[in-house]
C-alpha cells in the first residue's frame, strides 16, 4: 500500500488502536488492580465515545469502504469490552460508549459534505 491510499484509511487505524487498546489493557490479569475506576473513566467515558464519534465522522465525510457498518462493529464491540473485563453482565450504558457517538459521527459525517456544498451554491 502506498502512504497515500494508508492515509486514508486513517479513521479505521485509529479506530482499530483505540478500541484495542482499552481492549488490551482490559483483558491484562492484575493490570487493573485498585485502578478498576480510573480504567471505567479513562476508557469508557472519554476513550471510546469520542473515538467512535471522530472516526466514524472522517469515515463518512471522506466515503471510505464500509463506512455504515463503523457504528454497528463500534458498539458491538463497546458491549463487549465490559462483559469480557468486568464480567457476564449485560451493561445498558454500553450502548452510549460506542453506538451512540458512532451514529451522530455517521450522520454528522454524511450532512457535512451536504451542507458545505449547499453553503458554497448559495454564497456564489
Amino acid at each position: 500500500m502506498t502512504k497515500k491510499r494508508l492515509l486514508r484509511f486513517f479513521p479505521y487505524l485509529t479506530f482499530l488502536f483505540c478500541y484495542g487498546l482499552v481492549t488490551i489493557v482490559g483483558l491484562i490479569p492484575g493490570l487493573l488492580y485498585g485502578n478498576e475506576m480510573g480504567y471505567w473513566l479513562l476508557g469508557f467515558w472519554f476513550i471510546l465515545p469520542w473515538s467512535a464519534l471522530l472516526c466514524t465522522f472522517f469515515a463518512a465525510f471522506l466515503r471510505l469502504p464500509l463506512y455504515p457498518l463503523l457504528p454497528v462493529i463500534a458498539g458491538s464491540w463497546a458491549l463487549w469490552i465490559p462483559w469480557v473485563t468486568f464480567g457476564p453482565q449485560v451493561f445498558p450504558q454500553s450502548l452510549g460508549y460506542g453506538l451512540i457517538p458512532a451514529i451522530i459521527g455517521l450522520i454528522a459525517g454524511i450532512a457535512a459534505p451536504k451542507a458545505v456544498r449547499w453553503y458554497r451554491q448559495k454564497h456564489n
